[in-house]
C-alpha cells in the first residue's frame, strides 16, 4: 500500500492460485493486489504457527509467505458470506495474520440465509456461529485468540442463542452495530436514478432461425408433456419437471445465446429414431402410404440439413415442426391452438399417438463455442508464460519514483514484446525437447 498519494493505476492480478508469488518488495510496488480465497488458503501453510497470530512473528521465519511481509493500507474481502462458516477456515486465519491498517468485508448476505422464519428459536445456530469467523478476520479485540477467541464468542453469544435467550440475541445485535455499515440504493445520497435506454437491434435471418429452432423445441416439449392429457403421463420428460432441471437450464442458456447471435443451430436425429418414425409409427401404426412416408422423410432430411419447412396451418417456415398422424406439419403455436386435432385438415388424433410419433430431434450449435473458449484460454496462458510473472500487468519496478503530477504527461511505459506464432511454437518445441531429455 502507498498512503494517501494519488494512485498510479498499477494492479497485480494473481491468476495462479498456487504458484510462487513475487517478492514482498515487488508486491509493495503495486497500488492494488487482487487475489482469491484459494490463494490465502494455500499460503496458510507458509505462515502456520500455533503459538503466534501476527505478521511480525513470521518476518524472520524462512519460507514465510510474501504477503506476511507487506504492510497493506486496507484489505477488502468481497463476497464475505463465503468466509462466514461455522469454523475459522485457513483462508480467514491467514487473512487475519496479514498486517493491514484497515479491514473490510463486503457482502449482501453476511451469514447464511436463515429462511422465512426469523424467530430466534427457529433460526439455526449456524448463522450465529458464522459471525465468529468474520470477527476473527476483523481482529475484534474481544475475540482475539489471546482473549479467549472462539470460546469467548461461544460463552457470550452462542450458548444463549441455542437456549433461545433473547439477551444473547440483542447482545449480538449491539456488537454487529459496532462493526457493520449497511447501505442500500435509497440510503446513498447523490446517486442519480438510473436511465434506462432500450435499443432494439434487428435480427438477421440466421439469428431469427436459430432462436426459433430452440424456442420451438422448448415449446413443443412443454405442450406435449403438460398441456396434452393422454392415457399415459409424459411428465417425466417435461422441461418443467424438477428432475429435468439440468436440461431446462441448458435450454435457457441456449435461448440466451441465440438472442446474442451466438451461432447457427443444427437439428440432429439418430438413424434409429428416423426409421422408427417412418416405419413403426407412420407405416405400421397409422397406415401411411409410401407417398406420405416420403413427405415425412423429406421434412426430417431438410431439418438435419438446416433447411426449413412451412407450417401447414400458418405457412411460417421453421426447422422443427410437429408431425400429425395424417402427415401434416404444425408449428408450436398451431399445435397449441388446435389441441387434439390437425389444424391443416381437421382430423382428430389420439394424444398418446401424437406424442410418440414425434421424431425426437436434438439440437446442436454448428460452432463449438465451449471448445473455442478453452482454446482462447490456452493461448492466453502461453502468452502469460512467455511474458514472465503470471498475472502481472505492466508491473512497476520496486524503486521506481511516482509519476509526475500536474499537467506534465508521464513517459509512456516501455513496450512489451508481443509473442508471435513463431516464438510460441519455438517455446513449445523447446519444452518438448526438455521433456525428452
Amino acid at each position: 500500500g502507498g498512503g494517501d498519494e494519488e494512485p498510479r493505476n498499477f494492479a497485480y492480478f494473481d491468476f495462479d492460485r498456487s504458484g510462487d508469488l513475487p517478492p514482498p518488495d515487488v508486491i509493495a510496488g503495486y497500488d492494488i493486489f487482487v487475489t482469491s480465497l484459494e490463494r490465502l488458503s494455500y499460503e496458510w501453510k507458509r505462515g502456520k504457527d500455533n503459538s503466534a497470530a501476527y505478521k511480525y512473528e513470521y518476518e524472520g521465519q524462512r519460507g514465510a509467505s510474501p504477503l506476511l511481509k507487506v504492510e497493506f493500507v486496507r484489505i477488502v474481502v468481497d463476497e464475505g458470506h463465503k468466509v462466514a462458516k461455522g469454523t475459522v477456515t485457513n483462508s480467514i486465519q491467514f487473512a487475519s495474520w496479514i498486517y493491514s491498517n484497515r479491514r473490510w468485508i463486503m457482502s449482501g448476505t453476511p451469514t447464511p440465509a436463515p429462511g422465512t422464519n426469523i424467530d430466534v428459536y427457529a433460526t439455526s445456530a449456524a448463522e450465529c456461529t458464522a459471525v465468529s469467523g468474520l470477527l476473527r478476520y476483523l481482529l475484534h479485540p474481544r475475540f482475539l485468540p489471546e482473549n479467549g477467541g472462539r470460546q469467548a464468542f461461544n460463552d457470550e453469544f452462542l450458548r444463549g442463542w441455542k437456549a433461545g435467550d433473547y439477551d444473547a440475541f440483542f447482545r449480538l445485535c449491539c456488537l454487529l452495530r459496532e462493526v457493520m455499515v449497511r447501505h442500500n440504493k435509497s440510503s446513498i445520497k447523490g446517486i442519480p436514478p438510473p436511465k434506462h435506454i432500450v435499443t432494439r437491434l434487428p435480427m438477421s435471418r440466421q439469428e431469427a432461425l436459430a432462436y426459433n429452432t430452440i424456442a420451438t423445441a422448448a415449446r413443443l416439449n412443454v405442450i406435449l408433456t403438460t398441456k396434452m392429457e393422454g392415457r399415459t403421463s409424459a411428465w417425466q420428460d417435461s422441461l418443467l419437471n424438477p428432475a429435468q432441471y439440468k436440461f431446462a437450464l441448458q435450454m435457457m442458456q441456449n435461448i440466451r445465446l441465440a438472442c446474442c447471435g451466438g451461432s447457427r443451430v443444427c437439428p440432429t436425429l439418430t438413424a434409429k429414431f428416423f426409421e422408427e418414425t417412418i416405419h413403426q409409427e407412420l407405416g405400421f401404426k397409422h397406415g401411411a402410404g409410401e407417398a406420405e412416408k416420403q413427405v415425412a422423410r423429406n421434412f426430417m432430411n431438410r431439418a438435419v440439413m438446416m433447411e426449413t419447412t412451412s407450417c401447414g396451418v400458418c405457412a411460417q417456415s421453421f426447422q422443427l415442426l410437429a408431425i400429425t398422424p395424417c402427415v401434416h406439419f404444425m408449428c408450436a403455436d398451431c399445435v397449441e391452438d388446435n389441441l387434439g386435432e390437425c389444424g391443416a385438415c381437421g382430423k382428430e388424433y389420439d394424444v398418446d399417438d401424437f406424442q410418440t410419433l414425434q421424431p425426437g430431434f436434438d439440437t446442436q450449435w454448428v460452432w463449438n463455442l465451449e471448445g473455442e473458449k478453452q482454446e482462447r484460454d490456452r493461448e492466453l496462458n502461453i502468452i502469460r508464460s512467455l511474458r514472465g510473472a503470471p498475472g502481472a500487468l505492466t508491473p512497476p519496478a520496486a524503486d521506481n519514483p511516482p509519476p509526475p503530477q500536474g499537467d506534465v504527461d508521464p513517459l509512456p511505459p516501455p513496450a512489451v514484446p508481443q509473442p508471435t506464432a513463431a516464438n510460441v511454437a519455438a517455446a513449445a518445441q523447446q519444452a518438448a525437447s526438455a521433456r525428452r531429455r
